[in-house]
């Protein structure tokens, strides 16, 4: 029988790439999805969809029960609340941490973080980042093989968020780090 992954945020756009690297290397996939998937990156995949978010316990024990591998991709990019990014990026991150434990769960674990998490005083959403990981740290360093990946602004078809500074690109206007010899970083969602 394949090995079993877990996956937050499986819905979301990094996520979706994730799935299907997973699923085309073997893997049996469970995800976490707020409501039933109609996305057709996702079409005609086997997953394991266990309904509910990062503020459900009970599907959050669903979620990692048994996992071999649990990726923590789920997250918050924007908001104009800092209550919504702490609500997900940090509770919904301490939620995931308790279903591990209270399963007794000894999967390894990705978190998917952000490269704005270096410098959590720039933003709620690094700061929210910075103690997710922080918080993963604490809790399961001592039960899990636990990693985390600081992805710069990441980009691919069906992106929403990266997709204006493409189109600016288009147009001949570009982006100028405010730091003399600043650059930007992106990478492909493949």
């Amino acid at each position: 029988m394949s090995r079993l992954v877990a996956i937050t945020g499986a819905t979301g756009f990094l996520g979706r790439y994730i799935v299907r690297a997973l699923a085309a290397g073997g893997w049996r996939v469970r995800i976490l999805a707020r409501q039933a998937i109609d996305h057709p990156q996702l079409a005609g995949l086997p997953l394991d969809v266990v309904l509910g978010d990062l503020s459900n316990k009970e599907a959050l024990r669903t979620l990692v029960d048994g996992a071999d591998v649990l990726v923590h991709a789920a997250g918050l990019i924007k908001s104009l609340s800092v209550a919504a990014f702490e609500a997900v990026n940090i509770r919904g991150t301490a939620n995931l941490a308790r279903a591990i434990e209270e399963r007794h769960v000894a999967a390894r674990v990705l978190l998917v973080s952000s490269m704005a998490a270096r410098e959590p005083e720039l933003s709620t959403y690094a700061r929210t980042k910075r103690a997710a990981e922080q918080l993963l740290m604490a809790v399961l360093s001592r039960r899990c093989d636990l990693t985390i990946v600081r992805p710069c602004a990441i980009y691919g078809p069906w992106d929403r968020e990266t997709l204006t500074i493409f189109r600016a690109v288009d147009y001949h206007i570009f982006l100028r780090p405010r730091i003399a010899h600043g650059r930007v970083a992106v990478i492909h969602a493949e």
